[in-house]
């Protein structure tokens, strides 16, 4: 017998929503009773404020010449330490300076609590749905970036007007 289909309504919208902004608790240590508080569910909008955040630091390290994030350990490890940011209770503790993340993210590593938190606390398939995020946002621009350099050398030979060639960053 097939199920008679059941429009979504807002209360279930309401019910979802109340999962993905609710905390569960990892027991760290049992006789100090340190805890992680975390999201078992991810919330889109923090995906895209973490993917946000993520590109600003980008432009700001290679900006500031800071010598970060350069490789992809570095990188991949970065995004960890962001989803530690938006899915844990160290939301409030992580600072917003580049600079003095990096040094959190250090004391995180070396405590152990990075591994900690990577490999026991937060779902394994809500981490990968901020890589697929981050990835696809970086295939996007990937794939602008080709567009535009397309679009440039197509100009490039269709079009002899300095202005237009100037305005293109066209040289020669």
């Amino acid at each position: 017998m097939v199920k008679k289909a059941k429009p979504i309504n807002f209360n279930d919208i309401e019910k979802k929503y109340a999962k993905v902004n609710s905390y569960e608790t990892y027991v760290v240590d049992v006789e100090t009773n340190s805890v992680i508080k975390y999201n078992p569910l991810f919330d889109k909008k923090k995906i895209q404020a973490l993917k946000v955040e993520l590109f600003e630091k980008l432009k700001y390290s290679k900006e500031q010449e800071i010598n970060f994030l350069e490789n992809d350990f570095e990188f991949y490890n970065y995004i960890y330490f962001l989803t530690i940011k938006y899915f844990t209770h160290f939301k409030d503790m992580i600072a917003d300076d580049f600079e003095t993340q990096i040094i959190q993210m250090e004391k995180l590593v070396s405590t152990g609590l990075f591994e900690l938190i990577l490999i026991d606390v937060l779902p394994e398939d809500e981490m990968q749905k901020v890589f697929d995020a981050v990835l696809d946002a970086i295939e996007l621009a990937e794939r602008a970036v080709a567009i535009e350099e397309q679009f440039k050398l197509d100009m490039k030979k269709k079009t002899s007007n300095p202005v237009v060639r100037e305005r293109l960053g066209i040289n020669g």
